[in-house]
């Protein structure tokens, strides 16, 4: 067994382009399991990180209303199954004490690790669903992105942790309450600067991307985060419709590397080496 501790990897200068996929399944019906195997290290702060989180905490609550919600922190990942030991967190502990300010002052012991979670919905007529997220800066183009969040505690099945049913709930959360006939988990990848562990699944929709556009239309009022996903962007799943959205230049990173793991399973190895740059194969 191949355990790999993510914390090797936390760069002082926090590069944001340090992208490494860890983990593609051989066998895309296998889910990786999550453990809790670890106290929440932030449970018991020294003084002087304490001090430095509720700085920052209040600092950035001041900018913008921010829920402090229970997540997980990944500490060792299996290579070779997936599968991940996490600790209990907070929401709070990673907004504040994931930055490059937080490592340089107290190192990396207490620095969180978040699970991430994204999933990249099918239509019957196969077409991999985008969000076209608003452009933050006028005369910037709209990026795209898709479904995806911060796994939270409460997201288990028989008393365990479910990332999959954590990206079904921020599916709901953000395209809407659409039907979803199967998940699947495409695989993982560790974003180094950002100490930020993100699990990619895909899931089958009962709908065409034309009914999806309609029902998403005449439904946006009871979307709960309708905004953050506002129009839709529809990539053909073939090998010319995937190869066209990386090339665009608007896709933020977990959107890229979502696509290239969904080329993968859908179009081999071949064509993900052709299409995936080194610095996410590592």
């Amino acid at each position: 067994m191949t355990l790999l501790n993510p914390y090797q990897y936390i760069d002082a200068d926090f590069d944001m382009r340090k992208i490494k996929i860890l983990h593609i399944p051989t066998d895309y019906t296998q889910m990786p399991k999550v453990t809790v195997s670890f106290k929440s290290l932030q449970d018991n702060l020294p003084p002087q990180e304490f001090e430095a989180r509720a700085f920052e905490w209040q600092t950035a609550c001041q900018k913008e209303p921010l829920e402090n919600e229970p997540l997980v922190s990944v500490r060792f990942i299996n290579l070779e199954s997936g599968d991940l030991n996490v600790a209990p967190t907070q929401y709070k502990d990673w907004k504040t004490m994931a930055k490059k300010g937080f490592y340089n002052k107290f190192g990396a012991m207490y620095i969180p690790n978040a699970l991430n979670v994204q999933i990249l919905p099918k239509t019957t007529d196969d077409y991999l669903v985008l969000g076209d997220r608003p452009a933050k800066k006028i005369g910037k183009l709209p990026s795209y992105q898709i479904p995806g969040g911060m796994l939270n505690q409460a997201d288990q099945r028989a008393g365990k942790i479910a990332p999959d049913l954590s990206a079904v709930r921020e599916l709901t959360e953000e395209v809407g309450n659409v039907p979803v006939q199967k998940v699947s988990y495409l695989g993982a990848s560790f974003y180094a600067g950002r100490v930020l562990t993100t699990l990619y699944y895909v899931a089958e929709l009962s709908m065409t991307a034309k009914e999806l556009s309609s029902w998403r239309e005449r439904n946006k009022d009871h979307i709960r985060d309708f905004d953050a996903f506002p129009k839709e962007h529809f990539v053909p799943l073939s090998q010319k419709g995937i190869k066209e959205a990386l090339n665009s230049g608007r896709l933020r990173e977990t959107a890229q590397v979502g696509l290239l793991l969904k080329g993968k399973k859908a179009f081999g190895n071949e064509w993900f080496v052709e299409n995936c740059p080194k610095k996410i194969r590592g």
